[in-house]
């Protein structure tokens, strides 16, 4: 049988799973994690080694620590993966730094092992912007390849001009009045091309979400959040 469409079916699928469906699966983890994988991680310090470090943790819970230890009552699966991260580079931080004895004042929890590596941004809301990010990304294509089949390209030009690389790359938004002179078409059109793009975005998103979420009320939860971090005044995803 294919697995199931969700991330999390499929994860506890895992145990049984033969080695072709097993590389399936991971192969999706690694394109959904990777870069809040490699944010997280260069934010607690390791910039450069960050492909490597993933490389390392990945081959890691192939092992079966994450993977069999996972369930949809230990809560979202995104919170054990980072979990998971934490555990690592606080083994990482101590083996390096040849931790063999009992330090003064009681051992470190892995929270402060990750302070001590961290650079000015926190760790935490690296990995969960570079998700909103990737979340974001593969929203676009779902919508790309809507509006391609639909002949509607510039529905989806309009909408990066004016939302998307605003959020994403920090881009000033072109104005209906640029766009419409761009493509040839009114500016009532311009509006009207973005609330259609926007509502077709939507819908995409919450599918792209759904792939995270193990139930369409914790799939609601994830877009609130998604929401959240993106009208957030200071941030560029």
């Amino acid at each position: 049988m294919p697995f199931p469409s969700t991330a999390w079916l499929d994860i506890q699928d895992w145990s049984t799973a033969t080695s072709d469906q097993r590389r399936r699966l991971l192969e999706r983890f690694y394109l959904r994690y990777r870069k809040p994988l490699m944010g997280f991680i260069a934010a607690s310090g390791y910039v450069e080694d960050a492909e490597d470090i993933v490389h390392e943790f990945v081959m890691e819970q192939i092992k079966g620590r994450l993977f069999n230890s996972a369930s949809v009552a230990k809560g979202r699966f995104r919170d054990l993966l980072l979990r998971a991260l934490k555990n690592y580079l606080a083994s990482r931080y101590r083996a390096e730094h040849a931790l063999k004895r009992h330090p003064d004042g009681g051992f470190v929890g892995i929270d402060n092992y990750i302070g001590l590596i961290a650079g000015s941004d926190s760790p935490e809301r690296k990995f969960e912007q570079d998700w909103v990010r990737s979340v974001i990304e593969n929203a676009l294509v779902r919508l790309q390849k809507d509006f391609e089949a639909k002949h509607q390209d510039v529905h989806l030009a309009c909408l990066r001009a004016r939302l998307v690389d605003p959020i994403l790359n920090g881009l000033v938004p072109l104005s209906a009045a640029v766009l419409a002179t761009t493509y040839g078409i009114s500016e009532s059109q311009v509006s009207n091309f973005v609330v259609t793009a926007k509502r077709a975005f939507a819908r995409h998103l919450h599918d792209e979400v759904m792939e995270y979420a193990a139930s369409r009320k914790e799939a609601a939860v994830e877009i609130q959040n998604v929401l959240q971090i993106l009208t957030q005044p200071d941030v560029v995803i």
